[in-house]
């Protein structure tokens, strides 16, 4: 039986050193949980049920996705180099292209639907936005920055993207 009970303390001291590591308490008192998938530190309910944030929680256990294929994934989206685009202008940065999105006034929402939302996982709505990664930087087209590819963003229908023939106009320009 004291064996037994040295095991579980072992095991206890384990589990606290885990819990250690995967918990924080930040200089505002908040405790915050690191979720074990994507390594953000979340203040979550859900993560003594699941161990992580609910994004990260509902791609994998709701919609399938293994660490693999997210990884898979996003080695498919990545370059060492920032690609040219087929005139040879080089591709820019999203940071770029959301300040003046943000000058033009178009949501950042439509910018972010439009090239498949976190991480590309619905598909980007259009070839020219669909990101590059260069460490840990996103880039896309250069088309995306002129006034036809801000029009793709102002003229993205609601949630069903129903834009109409208006946006079929720019998605015909856009190719």
């Amino acid at each position: 039986m004291a064996k037994n009970e040295k095991v579980e303390t072992v095991a206890e001291i384990v589990e606290a050193d885990r819990r250690a590591t995967l918990t924080r308490t930040m200089e505002d008192g908040t405790l915050r949980f690191k979720c074990q998938y994507c390594g953000k530190w979340i203040g979550a309910e859900s993560f003594e049920e699941f161990m992580a944030g609910s994004y990260c929680h509902q791609l994998r256990d709701e919609q399938g996705w293994t660490e693999g294929a997210l990884r898979e994934h996003r080695a498919n989206m990545s370059s060492t180099d920032v690609p040219l685009a087929e005139d040879g202008r080089a591709y820019i940065k999203v940071a770029a292209l959301d300040r003046l999105c943000k000058r033009e006034g178009i949501s950042i929402s439509r910018l972010v639907k439009a090239f498949g939302g976190d991480r590309t996982i619905n598909g980007a709505l259009h070839p020219k936005f669909q990101p590059v990664y260069v460490g840990r930087a996103r880039y896309l087209h250069p088309d995306c920055m002129e006034e036809w590819g801000l029009n793709f963003l102002r003229t993205m229908g609601g949630r069903d993207n129903g834009g109409g023939s208006e946006q079929s106009a720019v998605e015909a320009a856009l190719s």
